[in-house]
């Protein structure tokens, strides 16, 4: 339950003048909603069971509630094991703790200990069933027999049948029920049963089985019956009021109230009497003094809910439960008090000045002086409420203050009222209503401003005053003599005061005087003017512990005690000087202290920036006050004092707190400590341990694993305040670490007995323990049990008694066993093998085949295993003569073979015989191996070198053709020169007629055998030659894997010339007449690149395209060779494309892998497409793709970077 602060005060106390002494008796109660957990704001009957628990009928279901959560159980309509309704109208719980509920559709009997609801349900056609739909009012008579009240007659259960007695009222029979509405039943101490109707009030007399009627009352309609007494009945009637009936003397008392429509009726533990009626509230009768206390709904939350008061209970506790129609259930909380005295925000005059209160005064004639942060002085007269303000703007000049902020009022022995301001100080004279301003600073001879911040003022018993400054020191100052003392502090003197800056100052009851300062506390000698200081040290622990010192105090038993700024308080020893140190550690709401305040019986009130703590100082108890528990404004500020009344006074922000310092004495006890349910692997194992009988629970052992207990201290008033620890005999070796958590796991629990215990306390000093703790038994597992011990035995025995013969078949199933991991781990290794392996004997029987081998042939071990080698298939590479020389010679045998694949691929095998011979056995492994790619690699290697040495031989040829090529051109440029005429030359005329020819002739002649011609086709020819021996040189030069700048059109153009003077004699095509399209886009810019390595690229693809174009016999071959610049990609891009054969999907697919190739054995490597894929990709970071159809063509397209960096 929150402990919401709902202060419901009688409409006829707050028409009481606001500052009355407090005395008057108030009511104020803690409220739940909705909010809280309630399911309906209706609650129509509260009732507690034996185990402390509270039960609500409300119209949404029945409610148990153990302050904190409600467990709810409604109306089900496809459950017979539910309420047979929704709307609960009444309750009675029997000494067994059944629940027995009363609902618009009849009786039901819930039982928690079983969990189970027996409903007894009006029916039309039945004469044994229950008179009525709607059960009001229910009674256990002293045979243990339950009576049903019902708004149609009244009813007896019957046990054994399940069916009712019925009582109706019947004219003709004046002994017969009074009325068939009937609205309450009681049994009283004397076990007569008494029936309120709306015809009066009958008693059932048992012996005639009739009714003895009573209908003296002021109204017929009897609503309530209670027993006051042995003698006495207390009866309410709707618009009659409360009746006190004598048994006895078949009498009446009536007493009326404002609102005479009583509904319920309850006495508290003072004897009052609690009337709540429909619609008028609910009224506090004295029988003592007769007077009544009217509580009604209202604004605020200070108000009850509703003016219907539904239902009444007193708990075992003592505490008042009110149930009403719409607003909920509220409990009176005696502990709890209004605390608000005056206030800025207060309803009704007299209303004060907002801020916070910096200090207060009362004076001698009542009068309360406020003193407000930068408002001045309120004065409130408590007896007509009138206020009086002092300030600086006042018009009237004898109400005029130096300054708006005051720090401290003081009433001096003679009466007259000292204000300390931040501008001076005043002092105002109430005999002649006199202000006057007080002047020290020319007694002190203070110079550097002109006025004094006052931060306090106080005379001694002497009748000097002290007044406390807020940079400037203590001033001592006689009046009689108006002679002042400036005491400052001096860092040259540790004997003078410690700190400038003064917030308390205290004559004690010795003479002593202390002054609390911003830097530490201070002693002075009066005598010899000076201090001695306590400072904070903090090597030494029992020295004081801040500097900061706001507050002082001495109790009535003569202790000093020291509030600080950050340390709590602390107790002056006298005897050794030390300090004991109260902090948040024991309890106090915060450390910095705003004020001090003796209550009664010498407990300490103490003001912090998070409300008060009342200090115990004999039994160490701490109790808060704060917003939890109603401050509107919990932090308190420094003005605090105890009043005439001898109630405290606290100031706070906007308002002053009034506390009766009896407040502190409230015995809120925890009534009792219950384990509510037990969970067990996660699942419920019971939700109402509360009622089992006490005993041992047993559990199996697997279900130690996860056991988890819910747990609950009864307290209504303070729940969230209760602590609780917690221990498991046999388990825990101590106490778990108090907490407010309620509940406790525990995982893995061995067998064992144990005994759970839980002890919850409200302020975790006074401990109360459970009462009944709950035993439980964790039974070993099966194979922990005595008889399971029996079996161990006999079986150790018979264990024994085989052991021998076990041990050594033991041993031949492990030698077996080991055997067959070895045979299994020399298969796992034979087939993790990528050869071929198979084991024979010596009658050629396999007796291995490994997974490859089945892969190769085709035949898996089950087939193969047990045949001979030679005749489970034709493909074995071996002969019997070779397998059995191998065994006979004990050599191992070699050889190798190449043979065409299903691909017609031709593919090399490396085959071996490892003889072997064990115990004289003969037995033989033959390996096989596919080494294609090993004997491809050497063929690349002797096929490179061949063409290093052809290169090297084609350069020298290069140079040997390229020098008498060079005098054959020249020649021929000679020759020409002087046998032609060219342009600007002419015959050597000279040398003709010397012939005896002319030039003409000699020109005739030539051309007539057309020598011209045969020189130009020498020129031709010996070009050709030149640019191929240039070409030659370039490719077989060296290279030095350096880019460079090149055209990769006269690239292309080099690539085709050397390809067409390629003299391989092993070729069968002719370059040259292959026709070559060209379609080079024009200014291409050059790329960088490595020229050889480019060429050997276009080379490949070129003899490639020359061979499959060969290969399928095209008549007209043809290369269409392109090369543009593609701008989006940034490339150049170079494509060659043939009409030869194209390729299949699954070659084109492997163009690019080493050593693969179609073509036979000798004619390639398979490595040129892929060094070209190499070239391209990564040295060139370029792409080079091919696209090929069978009978349409190849095309390689190559695509080379222009930004490539070098």
């Amino acid at each position: 339950m929150r402990n919401l602060i709902c202060l419901i005060f009688p409409l006829v106390f707050l028409t009481l003048p606001l500052l009355a002494d407090g005395s008057e008796k108030s009511y104020f109660f803690d409220t739940i909603s909705r909010e809280d957990g309630l399911s309906n704001s209706s609650v129509s009957s509260i009732q507690q069971d034996s185990k402390g628990f509270l039960w609500f009928g409300t119209q949404s279901g029945l409610l148990r509630y153990d302050g904190y959560i409600f467990e709810k159980w409604s109306h089900n309509a496809f459950d017979t094991n539910t309420l047979p309704h929704e709307l609960v109208q009444t309750l009675f719980i029997d000494e067994q703790d059944i629940i027995w509920v009363g609902t618009y559709n009849g009786l039901s009997r819930f039982s928690p200990l079983e969990g189970t609801f027996t409903n007894y349900s009006y029916e039309t056609e039945s004469d044994s069933s229950i008179s009525n739909s709607i059960v009001t009012a229910i009674a256990k008579d002293s045979r243990g027999r339950i009576w049903a009240a019902t708004l149609d007659g009244l009813n007896r259960l019957d046990g054994d049948s399940g069916g009712f007695t019925k009582y109706f009222h019947d004219e003709k029979d004046p002994s017969s029920l009074a009325d068939n509405v009937v609205r309450s039943l009681l049994t009283d101490s004397a076990g007569r049963l008494w029936v309120g109707t709306l015809g009066g009030m009958d008693l059932y007399d048992e012996e005639s089985d009739s009714f003895i009627h009573y209908n003296i009352f002021p109204s017929s309609y009897v609503m309530k019956i209670m027993e006051l007494d042995s003698d006495t009945l207390l009866v309410g009637t709707w618009d009659g009021g409360l009746s006190e009936f004598s048994i006895s003397r078949k009498s009446i008392s009536h007493k009326s109230f404002a609102n005479n429509s009583v509904y319920s009726i309850e006495t508290d533990s003072s004897g009052n009497i609690w009337v709540g009626t429909w619609g008028g509230g609910l009224f506090i009768y004295n029988r003592k003094d007769d007077s009544v206390v009217r509580l009604q709904s209202g604004p605020g939350d200070l108000s009850l809910k509703s003016d219907t008061i539904y239902s009444l209970f007193r708990d075992g506790s003592g505490d008042m439960w009110v149930g009403t129609n719409g607003g909920g259930v509220s409990v009176l909380n005696p502990g709890k008090q209004d605390y608000n005295f005056l206030s800025a925000d207060s309803p009704a005059p007299p209303v004060i000045d907002q801020g916070k209160v910096n200090a207060l005064l009362e004076d001698r004639e009542g009068y309360f002086w406020i003193s407000i942060y930068n408002k001045g002085i309120n004065r409130v007269n408590p007896h007509n409420g009138e206020i009086i303000r002092f300030s600086r703007e006042a018009d009237n000049e004898n109400r005029r203050l130096e300054n708006n902020i005051v720090a401290d009022i003081l009433e001096d022995r003679d009466g007259n009222i000292w204000i300390a301001t931040n501008e001076g100080l005043n002092m105002w004279n109430p005999l002649n209503d006199e202000m006057h301003r007080i002047s020290l600073k020319a007694l002190t001879g203070y110079s550097r401003n002109d006025y004094y911040i006052f931060t306090g003022i106080y005379q001694d018993s002497e009748g000097i005053f002290w007044a406390g400054t807020h940079n400037s020191g203590l001033i001592r100052y006689d009046s009689a003599k108006n002679s002042s003392q400036l005491y400052s502090m001096d860092p040259e003197n540790e004997s003078s005061i410690s700190d400038n800056l003064i917030y308390d100052i205290l004559e004690r009851k010795n003479g002593q005087l202390w002054i609390a300062t911003n830097k530490g506390l201070n002693l002075l000698d009066r005598k010899t003017g000076l201090f001695t200081r306590f400072l904070l040290d903090r090597s030494n622990r029992t020295g004081i512990n801040s500097n900061n010192v706001r507050q002082l105090l001495e109790s009535r038993n003569g202790e000093l005690w020291i509030g600080t700024g950050g340390g709590g308080i602390n107790r002056y020893n006298d005897e050794d000087g030390t300090f004991t140190h109260i902090t948040n550690n024991e309890g106090l709401s915060d450390n910095f202290i705003m004020s001090l305040v003796e209550g009664d019986g010498g407990k300490l009130w103490i003001g912090t920036k998070y409300g008060l703590s009342i200090y115990d100082r004999e039994s160490g108890k701490i109790d808060i006050i704060d917003s939890n528990n109603g401050l509107k404004s919990p932090e308190i500020t420094s003005g605090a004092l105890k009043g005439s009344d001898g109630q405290l006074y606290f100031g706070a922000a906007d308002r002053v707190y009034r506390f009766h310092s009896s407040l502190a004495d409230r015995n809120s006890i925890i009534s009792r400590i219950h384990v509510t349910s037990m969970e067990i692997g996660g699942e419920k194992y019971d939700d109402f341990l509360s009622y089992r009988p006490s005993g041992n629970i047993k559990l199996g052992y697997s279900d130690s694993r996860y056991i988890s207990f819910d747990f609950v201290a009864l307290n209504y008033l303070e729940s969230r305040e209760i602590s609780y620890t917690y221990k498991l005999e046999g388990f825990d070796r101590e106490w778990r670490t108090p907490s407010t958590r309620r509940y406790a796991i525990y995982t893995n629990i061995p067998p064992g007995s144990y005994i759970f215990k839980i002890k919850a306390s409200l302020d975790q000093r006074d401990w109360k323990e459970m009462e009944v703790p709950l035993n439980f038994t964790i039974t070993p597992p099966l194979w922990r049990q005595w008889w399971a011990y029996l079996i161990y035995a006999l079986v150790f025995t018979a264990i024994l008694y085989l052991m021998i013969s076990l041990r050594i078949n033991r041993i031949r199933r492990e030698q077996l066993l080991e055997l067959q991991r070895t045979e299994t781990y020399l298969s796992e290794i034979l087939n993790s093998m990528p050869s071929l392996f198979m084991a024979i004997d010596d009658n050629r029987i396999i007796t291995q085949w490994n997974k490859e081998t089945e892969k190769h042939y085709g035949i898996g071990p089950e087939t193969a295993l047990g045949k001979d080698i030679l005749s489970i298939t034709d493909d074995i590479p071996l002969s019997a003569e070779e397998i059995e020389l191998c065994m006979n010679k004990g050599e191992i045998i070699s050889k190798s073979r190449r043979i065409e694949g299903a691909d017609q691929q031709i593919r090399c095998e490396s085959i071996t015989i490892y003889p072997i011979i064990s115990h004289g056995i003969r037995s033989a492994v033959i390996r096989i191996d596919d080494v294609t790619k090993e004997v491809q690699l050497e063929e690349a290697l002797v096929q490179n070198e061949k063409l290093l040495s052809i290169g090297g031989l084609a350069a020298g040829m290069a140079h040997e053709i390229n020098n008498p090529l060079a005098g054959m051109i020249q020649n021929v440029s000679v020759l020409q020169n002087r046998l032609l005429k060219s342009e600007g030359k002419r015959i050597n005329e000279e040398a003709a007629r010397k012939a005896g020819l002319t030039p003409e002739q000699i020109m005739a002649y030539m051309e007539e055998r057309k020598i011209p011609q045969i020189f130009e086709a020498i020129n031709t020819a010996g070009r050709r030659i030149s640019d191929l021996v240039k070409n030659i040189l370039s490719f077989a030069r060296k290279g030095s894997s350096e880019f460079s700048e090149e055209d990769l059109a006269e690239l292309m153009d080099s690539a085709l010339t050397l390809a067409a003077t390629d003299y391989n004699v092993e070729r069968t095509f002719d370059f040259r007449k292959i026709r070559i399209d060209k379609k080079y886009e024009e200014n291409l810019p050059p790329i960088m690149c490595e020229r050889t390595n480019i060429q050997q690229v276009l080379l490949n693809i070129l003899k490639n395209g020359a061979q499959a174009m060969e290969a399928k016999g095209e008549e007209s071959p043809c290369f269409t060779i392109e090369i543009y610049r593609d701008k989006e990609a940034g490339t150049i891009v170079l494509s060659i494309k043939d009409n030869g054969k194209g390729m299949a999907p699954e070659v084109r697919k492997r163009i690019f892998e080493p050593f693969f190739t179609t073509k036979q054995v000798g004619v390639g490597t398979g490595l040129g497409l892929s060094l070209s894929y190499f070239i391209i990709r990564e040295n060139h970071k370029g792409n080079i793709k091919v696209d090929s159809s069978q009978g349409k063509g190849t095309r390689f397209t190559i695509e080379l970077p222009l930004n490539r960096a070098v």
